[in-house]
């Protein structure tokens, strides 16, 4: 009797451990057998950790859901942020900084990959978050072409439902590529003007229409301080406006 029973448990063990597969690998939620298990395991055990601000301990457990199920919850990515963030602010070495501000940069993108189509976060959400976050830790040294190619990228996907931070952001990127190189870019700084402001010109009406008022105050003030910063610009000149109109 022992003899059978020790043998359909080890017809059992081997019969999951051999559809055990990662979600990375076969491209489901949680992936199957074991490694389902241990997916669903490690984020019972990252969240706690990670919700109560300990990132050291939430971070091995992090890591494995992360590498090897990212497909399975958003908490992956929304904590993953927090994670990383952490990580960059105890790191005293530059080269080593670089690298996770790189592992963050990889997050949103993969976040875009699993859960870019969510109907409240969905991809222009995230990467105007990305950009944020990028000119936040890199500061002085931040490439303002690499943000308008992020925003850029949204703007012209989502048109006039794109999120207006990213609006905000590419107004911003456009308007310090023009301070680099004022003969090059000011043209393209004039034209970025007028699409952005259509645009939030669209997303103010659609709030007032709605009766969000929250949304309209919001929009309203980025949109003012875009006018702002394009009338103190040096762009707005009687010449460079004809020579686009």
């Amino acid at each position: 009797m022992k003899s059978k029973v020790f043998i359909l448990v080890l017809s059992v063990f081997i019969a999951t451990s051999m559809n055990a597969q990662k979600g990375v690998d076969n491209g489901t939620q949680y992936g199957s057998g074991e490694d389902s298990i241990r997916c669903l395991t490690n984020i019972s055990l990252f969240i706690p950790y990670a919700k109560s601000g300990n990132f050291k301990d939430a971070y091995p457990f992090w890591k494995i859901v992360y590498d090897e199920c990212p497909a399975s919850t958003k908490n992956i990515y929304s904590y993953g942020v927090d994670i990383i963030n952490w990580q960059i602010s105890q790191e005293q070495d530059a080269a080593k900084k670089e690298t996770l501000i790189n592992d963050l940069i990889k997050l949103y993108d993969d976040r875009v990959k699993y859960f870019g189509d969510d109907k409240r976060y969905g991809k222009d959400w995230i990467v105007s978050r990305k950009a944020q976050n990028y000119n936040q830790l890199k500061g002085e040294a931040t490439d303002p072409a690499i943000i308008y190619k992020w925003t850029g990228e949204v703007i012209d996907e989502f048109k006039e439902k794109t999120e207006p931070l990213a609006v905000s952001l590419y107004m911003f990127a456009s308007f310090k590529l023009m301070q680099g190189d004022m003969e090059k870019y000011k043209a393209q700084y004039v034209n970025d003007f007028l699409k952005t402001s259509a645009i939030l010109d669209v997303q103010i009406a659609a709030a007032k229409a709605a009766n969000n008022t929250k949304d309209e105050e919001n929009i309203t003030t980025r949109k003012v301080e875009i006018e702002k910063n394009f009338a103190l610009s040096g762009a707005a000149d009687c010449e460079t406006l004809q020579s686009i109109y």
